[in-house]
């Protein structure tokens, strides 16, 4: 089996959350989370990276990741779990940080496996 319907349900959803376009255009460095359960996306989470309280100041002109960038980081986060082995149960860590500008930005994905026991 592969995750082609899981990959698809990504790309779709994240593109249609509100609260994310907001997060992701707001925060220059972040992760989201995507819970994953019988092949099917079914929760989304935002996690900020840390304040360092002295660079608060320097940090807080920062923009995030400009809205006409968003549907290429999904499309790129869809087309890494459609390459992926089956997922069926746990999280997917988007970890991205924005360039200062918000045009261009670096990006890693990470699957976190969970074994659910009767």
């Amino acid at each position: 089996m592969s995750n082609a319907l899981l990959a698809s349900q990504i790309k779709t959803e994240l593109r249609l959350e509100r609260e994310l376009t907001t997060f992701l255009t707001k925060e220059r460095s972040g992760t989201i989370g995507l819970f994953v359960r019988q092949g099917s996306l079914k929760r989304i989470t935002m996690l900020t990276e840390p304040v360092n309280v002295f660079e608060e100041e320097a940090s807080a002109s920062s923009n995030g990741l400009l809205k006409e960038r968003h549907s290429y980081l999904f499309q790129l986060v869809s087309q890494i779990v459609r390459r992926s082995d089956r997922f069926d149960y746990g999280y997917i860590f988007v970890n991205y940080i924005a360039s200062p500008d918000g045009k261009t930005f670096i990006c890693n994905v990470r699957f976190q496996n969970e074994i659910h026991l009767p």
